[in-house]
């Protein structure tokens, strides 16, 4: 029988001994392709629209792309700071802190989804028209826009609970729960555009099924999860003190994304004034500048590992 030290130790990846480089490989790659995998959900989108629904469906979702991740990069920043924070606590053995950062993080995670869905259908249509969508692309546009955002908590559930399994150096779990919750995004796409003729309800509502299926696993990970990370459903708290550490870390990550997105935001508004062919066309380019953005900046999923090994050393001479 194995004794709790051992339980946990054998549900963690030892990112604080051995080769640097082989650690640095088996942690990093999964988590790269896992960020190259979620750019697949609005690419699967720009692609059946593309080619079944025409210009009109494939200019209004690729008009609202900047918008969504403005709304989303916040929260982004915020599961970021869960991921160092867990990376430290365990780099430095205090389990019962990492225990409490998760169980907050997954309450922050449901409250702020649910609070940043509401806005994001508040403010669809009014964006969009300081955006200056055009008159024949906008009612498409603000329906893509607002089913969207109702899959905001479960994007945002994912990406906590993706941040928890990362810190304890479980890359592989995520690549999976995303990968097959993509092969599932594009497959509704599919039949919601060519068997139900759907148009950017369709591919919208294919997005956020996808999205609450992966949510739904990846909290059934922690759960089921060994480690200090697990989540008992039912002992689910706000720690005050881990609320602040988060919003301390992650609030400053999550406004630098935002400043990105609203560049973003600003050059859309300048291609919207040419309309629906030119924003058709930045759509499809967009999105491929997206997969370029994300590999040049691949560097960033190492900030875990070095983290946990850094922490460990300053703990270690203490």
């Amino acid at each position: 029988m194995r004794t709790a030290k051992n339980s946990v130790s054998s549900a963690m990846m030892d990112m604080c001994n051995g080769p640097m480089a082989r650690n640095i490989i088996r942690f990093a790659i999964p988590l790269m392709i896992s960020r190259l995998t979620q750019l697949l959900f609005n690419a699967a989108d720009i692609i059946v629209v593309s080619n079944f629904c025409g210009e009109d469906a494939l200019a209004a979702v690729g008009s609202t792309t900047s918008l969504i991740n403005l709304l989303l990069n916040l929260l982004v920043g915020m599961s970021t700071a869960t991921n160092i924070l867990a990376a430290r606590h365990l780099g430095e053995g205090r389990f019962d802190k990492v225990s409490k950062l998760a169980h907050t993080s997954v309450l922050i995670s449901l409250s702020s989804g649910i609070f940043f869905a509401i806005l994001g259908i508040l403010i669809s249509r009014p964006a969009l028209v300081l955006m200056k969508s055009p008159e024949n692309v906008i009612d498409l546009s603000t329906l893509y826009l607002r089913i969207y955002c109702m899959g905001i908590p479960a994007s945002i559930v994912y990406n906590f609970g993706a941040a928890l399994l990362n810190a304890k150096g479980d890359t592989k779990k995520p690549l999976y729960i995303i990968s097959v919750s993509g092969v599932i995004n594009f497959l509704l796409n599919l039949f919601f555009v060519t068997v139900l003729k759907m148009s950017v309800d369709g591919v919208a509502y294919a997005t956020i099924i996808s999205q609450y299926i992966s949510a739904a696993r990846i909290i059934n990970c922690l759960v089921k999860d060994e480690s200090p990370v697990h989540i008992d459903i039912k002992k689910l708290k706000l720690y005050k003190e881990h609320v602040a550490d988060i919003l301390k870390i992650g609030i400053p990550s999550g406004l630098q994304g935002m400043v990105f997105s609203f560049s973003n935001m600003t050059v859309q508004s300048s291609v919207n004034y040419f309309g629906k062919d030119v924003m058709a066309a930045y759509a499809a380019t967009n999105s491929i500048q997206g997969f370029l953005y994300t590999v040049c900046n691949a560097s960033t999923t190492l900030h875990s590992l070095l983290q946990v090994r850094m922490s460990v050393r300053v703990s270690g001479t203490e």
